[in-house]
This record gives C-alpha cells, sequence and structure tokens, in this order.
C-alpha cells in the first residue's frame, strides 16, 4: 500500500480551509438573523409599552409570526445575495456611481456632432485662426467618445483644397459652395489651459456650458454641427490624434509640392530645427514693420538656441523679420511668400492661402519647433502642429 504523506497533508489543508469559510459564513448568517430579531423585537416592545395589557399578548404573539417570517426571510435572502468571496474574507458589494444626467439628453437628441471651419458664422462672428480649430476639434473628440456618439469634422474653407481627405470624394455632401457658409452658432465659452488626465470642476463646467449651447441650436436629423475652440478637457490620446492626422494628411500633388519644397531648401524630412516666429495680426495683417526693440529681443532668443550643426528653418507671419534675421544668420533657410490668416475676417487669396498650408506642413515635417509668440496664448497655429504630430515643442512670449 502507498502512502503519499504530500498529498494528504494538502488534502487536510484544504478541508481545513473549506471548514473556516463554512464557519464564517455560518457565523455572519447567525449575527444577521440576530440583529435582524433583536431591531423587530425592540421596536415592538417599545410599541407595547403604549398598550394595555391585552395588547401586549396579542403583540407577542406578532412578534412571534414576524420572528418566524424574518428568519425565513434572512434564509431566502441569503440565497438570493450575491457572494463576493476573497480568501476567507466576504467583500461588500460595489454600488454603481450615479448615472450622468447629461447622457439622456445628448443619446435622445443628438446622434452625431461636426465641427465646421468656416470663414464666417452666425450674427457675423468671424472664424479663428487653424490652430483654434484643431484644438476644438479635439474637444469634440473627447465630448462625443465620453457620450458615445458619432464625431465629424467639416472644412467649408479654401484650405479644403489641400486635404486628401475632401479630394478623394468630391461629391460627399461636405462639399459645398465655399462662398456659402452654413448657418452655425459659435461656441465661444472657452477654457484656455491645455486638458489634465483628470476631470476638473472646470472642465465639468465647459461640458455644461457646451451642453447648454446644443440645447439652444436646432438641429437636423440630430446632427448638431457647431464651431468650437474649447481645449481638450483629457489627455490627448495616439487614437485622438491619427484620427486628426488622417484629416490633416495633404493631397498627393500638395505633398509632392512641400516636399520639393524642403528639397529647394537642401532640408530633409525630420532634420530640421523649425523658429515658429508669431509676431501679430498687425503685422500679418496689416504689414506693420518690425520695431528695433522687438527685433533685438528675437534675435537674442535665436542666438540663445542657435548650433551651426543644425539646419533650421525660419517660419514667420512677417516677410521683414524673416529678411532680418537670414541677413544675421545666412546659415538659416527662409520662404519669402505671402501667407494670411486663415480667420478674422480676412480676404483669403488663393496663393496666400497656399503659403499658409505650405507653413503648416513645413511645422509637421520638422523634428523640432521653437516658437516665439507676442501674444500671451502662445501660437495654436505651431502649438497644435506640434501636438498632433508628436514633435518636440518650446514656446517663449516675446514682446
Amino acid at each position: 500500500m502507498n502512502f503519499n504523506f504530500k498529498e494528504s497533508i494538502n488534502k487536510i489543508k484544504k478541508e481545513k480551509l473549506k471548514y473556516e469559510v463554512d464557519r464564517d459564513n455560518l457565523r455572519f448568517q447567525k449575527e444577521f438573523q440576530t440583529k435582524l430579531y433583536n431591531t423587530n423585537y425592540n421596536f415592538y416592545k417599545n410599541k407595547n409599552n403604549e398598550t394595555n395589557e391585552n395588547k401586549e399578548k396579542e403583540t407577542d404573539h406578532e412578534i412571534d409570526e414576524a420572528e418566524k417570517n424574518n428568519i425565513e426571510n434572512s434564509i431566502a435572502f441569503k440565497k438570493i445575495l450575491p457572494k463576493v468571496e476573497s480568501g476567507n474574507y466576504i467583500l461588500p458589494l460595489k454600488i454603481k456611481p450615479e448615472i450622468d444626467r447629461r447622457v439622456e439628453y445628448i443619446r435622445k437628441n443628438i446622434r452625431k456632432i461636426v465641427n465646421v471651419y468656416q470663414k464666417e458664422y452666425n450674427n457675423n462672428v468671424k472664424a479663428t485662426g487653424f490652430g483654434d480649430f484643431i484644438r476644438g476639434t479635439y474637444f469634440i473628440m473627447q465630448f462625443c467618445e465620453r457620450y458615445k456618439i458619432k464625431c465629424d469634422v467639416q472644412l467649408n474653407h479654401p484650405f479644403r483644397k489641400y486635404l486628401k481627405l475632401y479630394s478623394k470624394i468630391p461629391d460627399l455632401n461636405l462639399d459645398v459652395d465655399l462662398d456659402s457658409d452654413l448657418k452655425v452658432n459659435f461656441f465661444e465659452k472657452n477654457n484656455f489651459h491645455p486638458g489634465d488626465n483628470e476631470m476638473t470642476n472646470e472642465n465639468e463646467e465647459i461640458i455644461d456650458d457646451f451642453i447648454n449651447y446644443l440645447k439652444e441650436q436646432t438641429f437636423e436629423s440630430k446632427v448638431a454641427r457647431v464651431y468650437v475652440i474649447s481645449f481638450n478637457f483629457a489627455k490627448i490620446t495616439e487614437q485622438q490624434k491619427n484620427c486628426m492626422r488622417s484629416l490633416l494628411e495633404p493631397t498627393d500633388d500638395f505633398k509632392c509640392y512641400i516636399l520639393s519644397t524642403l528639397k529647394n531648401m537642401q532640408l530633409v524630412f525630420k532634420k530640421y530645427i523649425v523658429i515658429h516666429i508669431r509676431s501679430g495680426d498687425n503685422m500679418l495683417i496689416h504689414n506693420e514693420d518690425v520695431n528695433n526693440e522687438y527685433l533685438r529681443n528675437i534675435l537674442s532668443e535665436i542666438y540663445n538656441i542657435y548650433k551651426p550643426q543644425y539646419k533650421y528653418l525660419v517660419l514667420s507671419d512677417s516677410i521683414s523679420l524673416k529678411e532680418k534675421i537670414v541677413n544675421l544668420f545666412p546659415e538659416i533657410r527662409a520662404e519669402f511668400k505671402e501667407i494670411t490668416h486663415s480667420g478674422e475676417g480676412v480676404t483669403l487669396a488663393s496663393e496666400s492661402v497656399k503659403n499658409t498650408m505650405l507653413d503648416f506642413y513645413l511645422l509637421a515635417y520638422s523634428g523640432r519647433i521653437f516658437a516665439y509668440s507676442c501674444y500671451d496664448h502662445g501660437s495654436g497655429f505651431s502649438r497644435w502642429c506640434a501636438e498632433t504630430f508628436n514633435i518636440p515643442y518650446k514656446c517663449t512670449i516675446v514682446k
């Protein structure tokens, strides 16, 4: 006869563990029944003190019946109570969080939200910059993901001419007359700060404001066409960036034009550094010249980062400023073509629009971006390009 000592020990351990679990469960059940009985007994006892002796006898009988029923109910309750066990412990059941009351309105009234970029909106409100549009589209992406509805983008703007998404499907119903803007209200409230991984009260407030804005609109077929430039309210995911890259992919012809421009400047894809200078709308729109103090400050910043072993490309909303920089730094490359602001009611000349989009892709194809802006909020044009294409980015305020 073979005796396996190890198996015997294991069997004893399992039986001991089972005994302990059964014992703990039985103790839990008895304690539950005792507390339930005492609660009911004390209730009836207090009530009996206010009645006469005959009532006491009648109530004693009720207590007996109540006790009997409670014991039976507790046994039935035990049968349907889901057990959550971990080792020898019974864990408390988790209570589901309160359902977001906003979900009901969204899913009942809206099936898709479309962020529309065009030259003008209702009440003669002019479009803001292209970087603002990209930022707001991230907000819409995250909002739609949160409430599980569809998200889309519509460019009723001359920029669309250079995007593959629109050139591949010219008969799409989004392909409307560029001279005829849609009736869209601009969501003007904003949260001018980058999103965090965790929601904050301010982020929740901007979501509430946006939902209130949606409630004031009239939609066809549950499709909400909006214009939003709010910051993302959570960290932008790689999947969301991929969606934006697909939207912004240039046409094959325009891509050839970008690469040809790089070749003419002896620059290689991802092997050069961009110095992007946002000097302000006075220079971009009104062609004001660069004042000496501002020029000195910009040149000082460039001296701090310039290293002759690297290739640099300077992009700016001021041709005059670029000329002065290249005169002092002959090795820095530059394109001297007129660009334009994509919003603010500026008349959009075809060649200027093309050059502005060229600047955007020269940023996107770079390996690093140093941005300098006269505005406290920086430059949305370069920042959101860098964010989308995962390009190292630093912005310095220069006035």
